[in-house]
């Protein structure tokens, strides 16, 4: 029998609770443009951490990689002029699990450059972020856990521990430090 390695993380019941728009095609289309993809005007550069293990994966689809940033100027080179992913299906992990990240403190969270889009400013048709982002919530604790987890956050209504697959918290890890490093480099 096969078994994962888990971790354990802290899941933020108030970030779970903030409100967003679901990010639907019709949503993109016609309000916010794939803000998320770009560079905001108080960011440094705009970046996109490009795990080890999808470096060629994202090569082969046409993404240019440097020192595991999806090199850009302002904005995604997947980014279609309509505001759509061009590579959605087969988007990079980072992007995948957006808005979500972890904190150094093994603190499920939603990054802040998310409350400057129009997906939280917008007061018609908001959701609880656990689901408007139900799909990132999958791709990070797949969705047989992902349910569990919004079952808790209705129950419980306060943090609580919360157990992610080592693969996954590695990956979520690797991408944050690639950020930071780059980050400090400018």
């Amino acid at each position: 029998m096969f078994f994962l390695k888990m971790k354990k993380i802290k899941v933020s019941y108030s970030m779970l609770i903030q409100k967003f728009h679901s990010c639907t095609k019709n949503f993109i289309l016609s309000s916010c443009k794939g803000e998320c993809c770009c560079q905001l005007p108080n960011e440094k550069c705009f970046l996109v951490a490009i795990h080890s293990s999808e470096t060629e994966k994202v090569k082969k689809l046409g993404g240019f990689i440097e020192n595991n940033i999806l090199k850009n100027k302002t904005s995604c080179q997947f980014l279609t002029k309509e505001g759509l992913c061009s590579i959605h299906l087969e988007k990079p992990f980072g992007c995948s699990i957006s808005p979500f990240t972890l904190t150094d403190d093994d603190t499920l969270i939603i990054r802040d450059r998310y409350y400057n889009f129009k997906c939280f400013k917008i007061r018609k048709k908001r959701k609880y972020a656990y689901l408007a982002f139900k799909k990132s919530l999958e791709n990070i604790f797949g969705p047989k856990n992902t349910k569990k987890l919004i079952d808790k956050v209705k129950k419980e209504r306060k943090d609580f521990i919360f157990m992610i697959s080592e693969d996954i918290y590695k990956k979520i890890k690797g991408n944050s430090a690639i950020r930071k490093k780059r980050i400090s480099t400018l």
